[in-house]
């Protein structure tokens, strides 16, 4: 019988030709596989899988919310959660028609009580210190207004949505332009077209082949008959009182030159819907009517164009001055409620056409525009009752794409400003020191890395801000390299109606 070799089964091993034994090399235990069915899933791989699925109710992910609208000088409701309950309702309230606050309010047993709802709506600044209605103006001082949509055809039951509520607008004299920015020799799409030209009499159909949101929005000004043209979304849905809301703003102010409104919910059923919501990049909603116009203390004045990113914020509760600086765009306003008096617009030369959807910089063309227009001197409102209600985007990977758009876009429009105007420079130097705070409040105080929102949505926005001023001077670049396209000017649109 052989003679087992020396130190097997130990912790050593035989050297050749009887040298000194080495000691094995020592091997971590792991938990056991029982063990590991017994603790589940490391918790940061479900955070990865219900990101990557978009689905909700569970602990990386935030619940779906009932979106509910509460008129606070009627008898409040009790809202239920439903046969499928939802755990809580995102709840709007409004006064004269207009939005004045909101507030996440958690399901009891299914329910919200009349006496829950109205003790927790008090706590609303706007509810405790109620604004008077809106002005009324007859229909023959309302400016002629005309609704510019641009579409790229790819969500034609939201277009359908947003045409229909349209049509019900309480308003005596405007127009619909819809720009169709993938025109093609599609007999169907030509068939869809007449389809819904015949069923919104209101409604006309220009082409516009250059690509991009803000190239099909100069194509329906080319087209427009109003005083004042309406910019919205078509994934968007306007109230009743959406044009009479803008037009008694213009009536109202003939120094006017903009008018923004509020951008709220449809929907809250996945976590990137409420996730956006919560973001701090959302489509900012403001529920004070607000007018931000250019300060006369730096205007005009040597020293004072060392600040020329400042401006004044008046408030609905009188003449009460404020500073903001001019470059926080998003408290503007956005695209997706923008109305501007059409002589303005022609004046700032419409949008910047390498900036928005389908453009060579996936954003930032509408507050491009608003911050011209509010640096040319020209007066803005932002009117919470010319709101519009948004779906949001339902999916982990659109909203992956949409923040960094949004990031991407906003650096990009900061490097189009010094490219038009060089004194820019000098007010971004301003607010250089605050914008670096802002920033890291942003991200790494204000978005905890948790289920309410995962650091990856952090990165892809920061990312976006980082590659913004390179997006867009590439652009530039290979704008200069082709062949001039026919200006802007002389591009007649193609009328599709």
């Amino acid at each position: 019988m052989a003679a087992a070799a020396p130190g097997a089964g130990s912790g050593t091993a035989a050297g050749p030709g009887g040298t000194r034994d080495r000691p094995a090399r020592r091997v971590r235990a792991g938990p056991t596989a029982a063990a590991r069915r017994d603790r589940g899933p490391d918790p940061r791989c479900r955070q990865r899988r219900t990101l990557m699925s978009g689905a909700g109710g569970s602990a990386a992910g935030p619940e779906r919310m009932l979106v509910a609208r509460v008129d606070v000088d009627r008898p409040l409701p009790a809202l239920s959660a439903g046969t499928d309950p939802y755990p809580a309702a995102w709840v709007i309230a409004f006064r004269h028609g207009r939005p004045v606050g909101h507030l996440e309010i958690p399901f009891t047993s299914g329910l919200i009580s009349p006496e829950d709802l109205g003790a927790r709506l008090a706590a609303l600044p706007a509810v405790a210190e109620p604004a008077p209605p809106p002005p009324v103006v007859p229909d023959a001082a309302l400016p002629r207004i005309t609704v510019v949509i641009p579409t790229a055809g790819e969500r034609a039951d939201l277009l359908d949505r947003c045409l229909g509520s349209l049509d019900v607008q309480d308003y005596p004299d405007f127009d619909v332009v819809v720009v169709d920015n993938r025109p093609g020799d599609d007999p169907d799409r030509a068939a869809r077209w007449a389809a819904r030209s015949a069923a919104h009499p209101r409604l006309s159909v220009v082409a516009e082949p250059l690509r991009g949101s803000a190239a099909a929005r100069n194509a329906g000004v080319r087209a427009a008959t109003g005083e004042v043209i309406a910019f919205a979304d078509d994934d968007v849905v306007v109230e009743p009182g959406w044009l009479r809301a803008i037009g008694t703003c213009f009536a109202t102010d003939p120094l006017l030159g903009c008018v923004t409104g509020a951008v709220l919910p449809r929907e809250m059923e996945t976590p990137a819907q409420i996730w956006f919501e919560r973001s701090g990049s959302n489509l900012d909603r403001h529920y004070d009517p607000v007018t931000f116009t250019a300060d006369p203390a730096w205007r005009g004045r040597f020293l004072g164009s060392l600040r020329p990113g400042r401006f004044r914020l008046t408030v609905r509760r009188g003449e009460v001055p404020d500073r903001l600086f001019l470059y926080r765009a998003g408290k503007l306003g956005t695209g997706a409620s923008m109305s501007v008096r059409t002589a303005v617009f022609h004046e700032l030369g419409g949008f910047d056409e390498l900036l928005g959807a389908g453009a060579p910089v996936p954003g930032g063309e509408d507050h491009l525009l608003l911050v011209r227009l509010v640096f040319a001197g020209h007066r803005l409102r932002l009117e919470p009752g010319a709101f519009v209600q948004h779906t949001h985007w339902r999916t982990r990977t659109e909203y992956l794409g949409k923040i960094y758009a949004y990031g991407n876009g906003y650096t990009a429009m900061l490097t189009a400003l010094i490219r038009d105007d060089r004194r820019h420079l000098l007010g971004l130097g301003y607010y250089a020191v605050q914008a670096v705070f802002l920033l890291l409040r942003k991200f790494f105080r204000g978005r905890p890395a948790t289920a309410a929102y995962p650091r990856e949505l952090s990165r892809a926005e920061f990312r976006g801000l980082l590659t913004g001023p390179w997006t867009y001077l590439i652009a530039l670049w290979r704008s200069h390299r082709r062949p001039p396209p026919v200006a802007a000017e002389a591009r007649t649109p193609e009328v599709v109606r």
